[in-house]
């Protein structure tokens, strides 16, 4: 029921993405990019998603009875197929070649060609009018791309009515070994010779034509973000660097620069994430789920019915697919992935609890566990709606505080308070999210700004709040540039020097290769230096000026380090723009005057 379950929500997936890519619904980012992303949002997951998915479907195919059945998992092997070829992955191709590879060394003697023949029912209609369906829908009218769909569902159809009358004279005959594989290779080169006249899409062509590049955008990238991440591990490696570790911390490591949110290899991101602890953890689980596995194939091995095993082969090699391909990719980042790969280790456990003696203990109080289980959902749940509770009163307080702010020449009293209200409300029911402090710290100061000159004694409480609402995000994003950027202007305006200087530094160290984060904060500063001198603070102005000076050791050390001609770099060269130039002179100058005169 599970594996089915899994099967069929994997069907609903790859229609949403079909009818996008026709423009027969218009569903969020399910067709974007010239890429099939479906409901995914990514479609490299799509594609991977699918080929479990097919996996899944061959093996309920394998020990299906009922002919109407198999001809619903055969149109649907097909629909999957059409996508992954459509969604032009070359990783999702090659664990699709690996999986059907173990599929057929696991898979029971008797079965294996009936398998064989309903994954090249999938394949070969797939491949064949992938070629038509890709060319509909980059042209004007993508609707008629679904004519070929239907083309390719008559071919399927007729495959499955013709296996009828292939499955009675393979049992009559009883081919050998040699006589199978001959077979299979036959039909192997038929598919070939059909292709090669036929022909593939330029995009799946191409794509094909970079499995071997090694020096590929994609192959290149993925082994320096596993670099990276090992010069991280270094630094945090017991436990990590924690959640968003790697999205935190990996601009510092890099030696050009290179946008990318997830270290696409979910190994090295558990490294990254949950130092060594956590890589001993994931590595025990892949451990357990193997020797089950093995388990299940000695019980199974002598026996007589060979179904269960069937299924048990199926979403073994599903969940080996998926494992396979998270190392390359950051498929288990998305939830639904990571759901989908602990309900198939779940599915192996429970097979195997069905014939272990181990486990075969009953429970004499099982209101016992309900009761427990019923009392995580609910703190779960009531968890879940104080979270989404914040987010909305977050969203509610930045509209009104935007709509405030709208009219530069009237201020809107009623919805600036309303705005404070929220945001207060919003760290009390979220109180570690870093974003929703610094909306806070920001309205703080707005209103110490604007009660300035009206009433000093409220402008200083707006004062200091602000300052406490802004260090308090910065302690918990420290490495987040927006907020890094959003509070460093803030906590100049507040008059603190000790968190501008901060929210400064952790932007360069989050940005180091940013040539603008140099600027802007310099900029701010120079500014905050200027300030404090003409306030009477030397002091603190000398502070500004001082790190100013610094900043630029940290720049030329940083220009050192990096590759500035390296061939991937992204956005703009790492340099010393002429803006930043003339406030380090600016700086140097107002220092070497203060030292002239002491």
């Amino acid at each position: 029921f599970i594996l089915r379950t899994i099967f069929l929500s994997a069907l609903g997936v790859t229609i949403i993405g079909i009818l996008a890519a026709a423009s027969l619904i218009n569903y969020p980012q399910a067709f974007f990019d010239n890429h099939i992303a479906s409901t995914m949002g990514y479609h490299n997951t799509l594609a991977t998603f699918l080929v479990a998915a097919i996996l899944i479907g061959l093996s309920l195919l394998a020990e299906e009875k009922n002919r109407w059945w198999q001809l619903l998992y055969s149109i649907s092997n097909y629909f999957m197929m059409l996508v992954i070829m459509a969604a032009v992955s070359k990783g999702a191709w090659l664990i699709l070649v690996l999986g059907v590879v173990m599929m057929f060394i696991g898979m029971p003697q008797g079965y294996r060609m009936k398998v064989f023949y309903y994954l090249f029912l999938a394949v070969a209609p797939a491949i064949i009018i992938s070629n038509y369906f890709m060319t509909a829908i980059f042209s004007a009218k993508p609707s008629t791309g679904m004519v070929f769909v239907i083309v390719g569902i008559t071919l399927v159809m007729g495959g499955w009515f013709l296996w009828r009358y292939i499955d009675s004279w393979l049992n009559s005959v009883k081919l050998s070994r040699p006589a199978v594989i001959g077979l299979i290779t036959m039909i192997i080169i038929l598919l070939i010779l059909t292709i090669n006249l036929v022909g593939l899409s330029d995009r799946i062509t191409k794509e094909i034509s970079e499995v071997t590049d090694i020096q590929h955008l994609s192959y290149v990238t993925r082994v320096d973000f596993m670099r990276w991440a090992i010069d991280i591990i270094q630094d945090y490696p017991i436990t990590g660097a924690g959640a968003g570790g790697w999205a935190a911390l990996y601009r510092q490591y890099q030696d050009y620069q290179f946008w990318s949110a997830e270290a696409h290899s979910h190994i090295f991101q558990v490294g990254v994430e949950a130092g060594l602890m956590g890589v001993l953890a994931f590595s025990s689980i892949w451990m357990l789920f193997i020797i089950l596995l093995y388990r299940l194939y000695i019980i199974h091995r002598d026996r007589e019915e060979k179904e269960e095993w069937i299924l048990i082969c199926g979403a073994a090699v599903a969940a080996i697919g998926l494992g396979i391909h998270s190392c390359f990719d950051f498929d288990l980042s998305l939830p639904s992935m990571a759901i989908l790969l602990w309900s198939l280790f779940a599915l192996i456990s429970a097979f195997y609890q069905q014939h272990s003696r181990e486990f075969r203990i009953k429970i004499s109080r099982s209101w016992i566990n309900v009761a427990i289980s019923a009392l995580l959902l609910l703190i779960l749940y009531i968890s879940s709606c104080q979270y989404l509770l914040a987010h909305f009163q977050f969203q509610t307080g930045l509209k009104k505080f935007q709509a405030a702010q709208a009219d530069q020449q009237v201020v809107r009293s009623e919805q600036l308070l309303q705005a404070g209200t929220h945001f207060s409300q919003a760290v009390i029911n979220d109180s570690l999210n870093a974003e929703y402090w610094s909306y806070l710290a920001y309205w703080r100061c707005y209103c110490c700004l604007l009660f300035n000159e009206q009433d000093q004694e409220k402008a200083a409480t707006f004062r200091e709040k602000s300052i406490v609402a802004a260090n308090q995000a910065l302690d918990l994003d420290p490495y987040n540039a927006e907020i890094n950027q959003r509070l460093m202007q803030n906590l100049v305006n507040m008059g603190d020097p000790a968190g501008a200087i901060r929210s400064g530094r952790l932007l360069i160290k989050t940005m180091p290769n940013d040539p603008q984060s140099y600027v802007r904060t310099t900029e701010l500063w120079w500014y905050a230096s200027q300030y404090f001198e003409k306030n009477g603070r030397h002091d603190f102005a000398l502070d500004f000026a001082g790190e100013i000076i610094m900043l630029d050791e940290a720049l030329q050390n940083q220009l050192k380090k990096v590759e500035i001609d390296h061939p991937l770099w992204q956005g703009e060269k790492l340099t010393t723009i002429p803006e930043y130039e003339q406030i380090y002179r600016q700086a140097r100058d107002f220092i070497t005057a203060d030292r002239n005169e002491k």
